[in-house]
């Protein structure tokens, strides 16, 4: 694309990476306790340092544990339509191609 050309267009993008061990929904939200239908996903699974296993990394690791997830660096919330959230449940691997 050539900056200089008066015709050119610039588009805001979002880019989507699928990191090492997937995309897991961790969390469900809904609006009689949160106020939103949302679901959390985290992604970039990796070995836990010594230090996040007590005090308040310890918290957010037993969480995911309880559920079955492994340790994952990045957790991320994205709302959905109320039709949408039933077919999401916690543990799922999510594809874009799922949601977009």
């Amino acid at each position: 694309m050539d900056e200089n050309d008066p015709t050119a267009k610039w588009l805001p993008a979002t880019i989507l990476a699928v990191k090492r061990g997937g995309n897991i929904v961790t969390d469900k939200k809904w609006p009689e306790k949160h106020g939103y239908y949302s679901i959390q996903v985290g992604y970039d699974r990796y070995v836990p340092g010594e230090w996040e296993t007590s005090a308040k990394g310890g918290i957010k690791l037993a969480a995911l544990a309880k559920n079955g997830i492994p340790p994952l660096k990045k957790l991320k919330e994205f709302r959905v339509r109320p039709q949408d959230w039933d077919k999401w449940e916690i543990g799922d691997k999510v594809w874009p191609s799922d949601i977009f």
